[in-house]
């Protein structure tokens, strides 16, 4: 018998057409099987998707019983930084988010090392070593190289590729076909643009693009978030190592 679970998907937008074709494959590949019951989004004006109703705002997740689950599927390179605000207002907690690992995918880390909610899709390969924080996405056909260190709610979107040892903080954001080099750093609420190339360190907020990526913007960040990001790297550094 399968196992049977619903789920209430927070985010009506582009991120719910990409949960609604991972669940479908999901159910159709392994002993998992997945309702999605409604969407809850701040958007009022919000109409139904693929047949899956609108149940209200964020806050009326409190309206369902403790066997409804949630999947967070909310952001983008512009709201990078707002996820973790999100998740702190509506306080859901943790233990209610399902994790989404796409059958497809090559996971080369134990379980434990995935935090909860986090959304991984079709084509992905995370190797030895590596953490990954809670609520991140790692979109299709990315590569997590060995020793990587991806912090919460960090997005990875479609054909990413990283190599060894490099830290992703706290709500990063990785454009599609961007790779970055070994022993980089980026920081807290980055934004790498769409096929760039990262050889160096990346200070928190700022916007790089191009081959050499090169500084083009910067967005403020605040100082807590900074401050939550520093303790969510050394609690994913200690996950790495005792993968050793």
């Amino acid at each position: 018998m399968k196992n049977y679970q619903k789920v209430v998907v927070m985010g009506g937008g582009y991120g719910f057409y990409e949960v609604f074709s991972l669940i479908n494959d999901i159910n159709s590949n392994s002993e998992r099987s997945i309702e999605i019951i409604g969407i809850l989004d701040d958007n009022i004006s919000l109409k139904n998707r693929r047949g899956v109703p609108v149940l209200g705002a964020l806050a009326d997740w409190v309206n369902f019983d403790d066997e409804i689950f949630f999947v967070f599927a909310i952001g983008s390179f512009n709201t990078r930084m707002y996820r973790k605000s999100i998740l702190e207002r509506i306080q859901i907690p943790h233990q209610r988010f399902l994790t989404l690992i796409h059958p497809s995918s090559e996971i080369m880390i134990p379980v434990d090392s995935i935090g909860s909610g986090c959304i991984i899709h079709s084509g992905v390969k995370i190797y030895a070593l590596t953490a990954i924080g809670a609520f991140c996405t790692i979109s299709a056909n990315c590569v997590v190289g060995i020793a990587n260190i991806v912090g919460s709610c960090s997005l990875f979107a479609s054909g990413v590729y990283t190599a060894t040892n490099i830290e992703f903080s706290m709500c990063s954001f990785l454009g599609t076909s961007s790779v970055v080099a070994p022993n980089v750093h980026i920081g807290c609420g980055a934004q790498i643009g769409v096929g760039s190339a990262v050889f160096r360190d990346v200070e928190p907020g700022h916007k790089v693009v191009g081959n050499p990526a090169k500084a083009y913007g910067k967005d403020d960040v605040p100082l807590q978030l900074l401050e939550l990001a520093e303790q969510d790297i050394k609690l994913l550094q200690s996950l790495s190592a005792s993968q050793l």
